[in-house]
């Protein structure tokens, strides 16, 4: 056999194995993946793929009381499968959280004029139930004449939401925004967003000291809840998926 048709049946065999892999995986992907998916190394954990919906589940133990105050279903949305390929294309219900939450604020004036007041209120702090280091904490950015007060200050962590400062003399806000950390404690399924931002706020008067804020979309729900506009599932075998570097397996 000349060295030709030896390379050419080298490459006839070569097409052939890319093209059983290839039919392997379509038929590995056009297989029936809907059902229940327990994640390796997670207790009661789940991934649920009904006909075209997912939903990514820890769900309480019927045995206890659950300490949690949200959510059992830790992402939502649909799911399809990506032509050619042995993956599945995951979207979910709640998109990606706009980076700056909206706020509502009330400005007032103090008597007592050496320092700032900031009453930070969403419906976590509404929550009188939930202990006080299992909450927020906040960080207070602002604009003003005193660049130097202005730094010091976005390097403090607060935990509580009633803050206090004392201001320099002479000092002239225009604007303020609000940072809002969650708690590792928080009594929440899962921790999806480790930093909330508000949009930026203009300070309407000149002497005001006293600022009452309300983030009023601020909830267990929008921290705990995990949302992308598309991410990837590979189909390991009928009863095996991948997704995030983490193994589900069939139940």
């Amino acid at each position: 056999m000349s060295h030709r048709n030896r390379l050419k049946g080298y490459l006839l065999q070569l097409l052939g194995v890319i093209g059983l892999y290839s039919c392997a995986a379509r038929k590995t992907v056009e297989g029936s993946v809907e059902g229940t998916y327990l994640m390796q190394g997670s207790f009661n954990k789940q991934l649920l793929l009904t006909k075209d919906r997912y939903f990514l589940l820890k769900p309480f133990e019927e045995a206890h009381i659950s300490p949690y105050k949200c959510c059992d279903t830790l992402s939502v949305g649909e799911w399809k499968r990506v032509n050619g390929t042995s993956f599945l294309s995951l979207k979910s219900d709640l998109k990606p959280i706009d980076p700056l939450l909206e706020m509502k604020v009330q400005e007032g004036f103090r008597s007592s004029s050496d320092s700032l007041y900031f009453t930070i209120d969403n419906p976590i702090q509404k929550d009188k139930a939930l202990d006080r280091h299992k909450g927020l904490s906040y960080q207070v950015l602002i604009n003003s004449n005193n660049p130097r007060f202005d730094e010091e200050l976005s390097q403090r962590r607060f935990n509580n939401n009633e803050i206090a400062v004392k201001k320099p003399a002479n000092l002239s806000i225009t604007s303020f925004e609000i940072i809002a950390i969650p708690s590792m404690e928080m009594p929440v399924r899962s921790i999806s967003i480790r930093h909330i931002y508000t949009n930026e706020y203009r300070v309407k008067g000149k002497s005001s000291n006293e600022f009452l804020v309300d983030v009023p979309e601020l909830t267990y729900r929008l921290i705990s809840e995990l949302r992308f506009a598309e991410d990837f599932v590979r189909v390991i075998s009928p009863t095996q998926l991948e997704w995030d570097g983490k193994r589900y397996i069939k139940r």
